[in-house]
């Protein structure tokens, strides 16, 4: 994947997401910010003005395809080449739907009519997946989320199952990071992989994700397409 590229990013206007797109820009990245409010994201159009473009939208209602192809032409010249996304629900529960794993399933058709093929999407920790070790503290983690937010933690479950079972991200390079307790802090060692690996933890801080994001589009390695790796700051 060439060094600088277009990215749209999904899920921007929260704290990591606001990392994300200062990252990504100031590695010198094009990032189209598809947020339900731009304004959230402050003065990074001033700052950035020719490689930082805010887009209108929402992840339901009827105009989803719609919005989203329109997003994907921000930049004429640059056709998109990378997708981020750090969506995730931020209440406790609602109507037992699944709202964003809804909107993925809508948009990878989308993004497989417009040849986007890198795919980067938040999940949790919760999801299990093969090559994991058992813990004693990663269970009872996941069963206080179970508890205390099983709502979310069943929509974020859901995201990685979509990705991982369904033919919608057949042709697209799509990795599903999941990650445990997202922190404030400096970027840190980022590692990769399993969770219960020799010297992971059960947290990453913002700038963490972020680096490691954008390294993953820069580095254009294959080594995490089609899997669901667990990312963290390594004690």
């Amino acid at each position: 994947m060439p060094d600088h590229t277009t990215v749209l990013l999904l899920g921007g206007t929260g704290p990591a997401g606001l990392i994300t797109a200062r990252v990504l820009l100031e590695r010198g990245h094009r990032v189209v910010a598809y947020a339900r409010n731009p304004v959230k994201f402050g003065d990074l159009a001033v700052t950035f003005p020719a490689t930082f473009i805010p887009v209108q939208g929402s992840i339901e209602g009827p105009t989803v395809e719609h919005d989203l192809s329109s997003a994907l032409l921000s930049f004429p010249d640059s056709p998109l080449s990378a997708v981020v996304s750090l969506l995730g629900p931020n209440t406790i529960s609602w109507g037992g739907s699944y709202p964003f794993a809804a909107f993925y399933a809508r948009i990878l058709p989308v993004l497989k009519e417009k040849a986007v093929k890198r795919v980067m999407v938040l999940s949790t920790f919760s999801k299990w997946v093969d090559g994991d070790q058992f813990s004693l503290g990663r269970s009872l983690a996941v069963f206080l989320v179970t508890v205390v937010v099983p709502s979310a933690k069943k929509e974020m479950v859901a995201i990685a199952d979509l990705f991982a079972t369904s033919n919608l991200a057949k042709d697209i390079e799509w990795t599903v990071f999941r990650v445990g307790g997202v922190v404030d802090g400096d970027k840190g060692t980022v590692g990769a992989g399993y969770l219960g690996s020799p010297g992971f933890t059960w947290s990453i801080t913002r700038t963490g994700i972020a680096a490691w994001v954008a390294d993953e589009i820069e580095s254009g390695s294959s080594e995490w397409v089609g899997k669901v790796p667990y990312i963290c700051n390594v004690g």
